[in-house]
């Protein structure tokens, strides 16, 4: 302070400066898609992980500490993406799923296609 009881122009503006380069730049955007996608992909690491269920009831609780919350969302109420990398990450998955699951090879093609454009845009 210029006079010991005020703060002068210059202090506010360089306080107001210092304030502004402290502060985070961007805020990342939340994508419910991308975020769903990311931890069903984790649950299905984990199960994929875990050593083999000697019975169904074992198996069923593992899919429930695992992928199985993620993938009754996807099922129910799938979020729109709010990102380009929401989107791209959900292409992909789409595309192996329909892959792993041998799904019409029409599906397959019309998911790859969607995906190449949204890595290519």
């Amino acid at each position: 302070m210029a006079d010991g009881h005020s703060i002068t122009r210059r202090e506010l503006v360089g306080a107001a400066t210092g304030a502004a380069l402290a502060a985070p730049a961007v805020t990342a955007i939340f994508d419910p898609a991308l975020d769903l996608v990311q931890r069903y992909r984790a649950g299905m690491k984990a199960f994929n992980e875990a050593p083999d269920a000697p019975n169904k009831a074992v198996e069923e609780r593992l899919i429930a500490a695992t992928y199985g919350p993620p993938y009754e969302e996807m099922l129910f109420r799938f979020p729109v993406p709010t990102t380009r990398q929401g989107a791209i990450e959900t292409a992909k998955l789409l595309t192996y799923e329909q892959e792993q699951q041998m799904t019409d090879d029409a599906q397959v093609n019309m998911a790859r296609a969607l995906l190449n454009y949204l890595e290519r845009a």
